[in-house]
């Protein structure tokens, strides 16, 4: 194989790449990218067996064929390069050499029969969505899913198709993040994705085009632009989320400016240790008080104005979770609604958009 590759489009190629490759593979050839010329274009290709995304990328081919090319250290090499031509080719050896200007690399190679061979990928039912839609509805639910929970299902985000609205809903049992859209769907049906696939749409999706999506029994595909993502479904059962939201009969509501509280919890968590890692909320009539009482370290309190004519109450949060939803958000003002200091609570952007994040709320020393 031989081919000249500009390399602002080599390197945006490789990123797309990178979640797809195993740094700890069973199989050598997990963490090794497949790279495929014919016809003036470039086909990249990396899969870890879970995760496998396909991309396609300008070039002159000279000499058509494909090659296995380690997938971190080609990407981070591609990255240092300076903005040029790239000249890739293969010797007899399997090995790559890279060169432009005055630089050469020589990298060792795999023999591309040892790439896995992909299942092929089903028809399923298909339907299409606004890249734009689909992007908000992650950000607002990514960030509350589980890292390090045994169960498989909690390490991923519920997709729940219905015939006229999409959900998506993400939970790690501590704080759950649910998002409704109007969307007409041919199918009804729930599927948890898993977050590697998450993160990979989040930075492949665009703001104003379509995303082709077509469902499998086991497996679930996007396509957008010339870039395609396909991943494996997690099995298993999503929790029950409707009964975590509050009832909205007795929910004391606060309405408060989204960026001044985000401040004040910043603040005031600088005075958060390991054992006082929470903080207090209260509630009075025009004003919120966001404070901290920790003995190891100190005293920090701050008042922010506020729309509220209930009942004096108070609530501790987590802060790291309150700002997680606060920075996903983009409305001047949000809702907070409590029931009781030991329920769940309620954060709610003050917009039409059907959105709600159920936070668990810590003791009150």
């Amino acid at each position: 194989m031989e081919i000249s590759v500009e390399k602002k489009d080599l390197a945006n190629g490789l990123q797309k790449m990178v979640g797809a490759i195993n740094l700890k593979p069973s199989l050598p050839a997990l963490s090794f990218i497949l790279l495929e010329a014919e016809g003036e274009k470039l086909f990249l290709t990396a899969t870890d067996l879970e995760l496998t995304i396909k991309t396609i990328i300008p070039c002159r081919v000279k000499g058509k064929g494909k090659l296995l090319v380690p997938g971190r250290r080609f990407t981070n090499i591609i990255k240092e390069l300076p903005e040029a031509e790239i000249e890739i080719t293969e010797d007899k050896t399997k090995k790559t050499c890279i060169a432009v200007n005055n630089i050469f690399f020589t990298l060792p190679g795999l023999k591309t029969e040892e790439f896995p061979t992909l299942p092929k990928i089903g028809k399923g039912t298909s339907l299409k969505m606004k890249e734009g839609a689909l992007k908000i509805m992650l950000k607002r639910t990514r960030f509350s899913i589980a890292y390090d929970e045994t169960k498989a299902f909690l390490r991923g985000l519920l997709f729940s198709f219905k015939k006229d609205s999409l959900i998506l809903v993400g939970t790690d049992t501590r704080r759950l993040a649910y998002i409704r859209k109007s969307f007409p769907s041919p199918v009804e049906r729930d599927l948890i994705l898993p977050i590697k696939l998450i993160d990979e749409l989040e930075q492949c999706l665009g703001q104003e085009e379509e995303v082709e999506v077509a469902i499998n029994p086991n497996q679930i595909t996007f396509k957008t632009g010339d870039t395609l993502i396909i991943s494996q479904i997690i099995e298993g059962q999503f929790p029950s989320y409707e009964t975590v939201f509050p009832p909205e009969e007795g929910l004391k509501k606060i309405k408060v400016k989204r960026l001044g509280l985000i401040d004040a919890v910043r603040r005031v968590s600088l005075l958060a240790s390991e054992r006082y890692n929470s903080l207090r909320f209260d509630f009075a009539p025009k004003k919120m008080t966001v404070s901290i009482n920790s003995p190891e370290v100190g005293e920090a309190r701050e008042q922010i104005p506020a729309e509220y004519s209930g009942e004096t109450t108070a609530i501790s949060f987590n802060p790291v979770y309150v700002l997680d939803v606060l920075k996903n958000l983009e409305t001047e003002n949000i809702i907070i609604g409590i029931t009781d200091p030991l329920k769940p609570a309620l954060i709610q952007p003050d917009s039409q958009e059907e959105y709600k994040y159920v936070l668990m709320p810590v003791k009150i020393e």
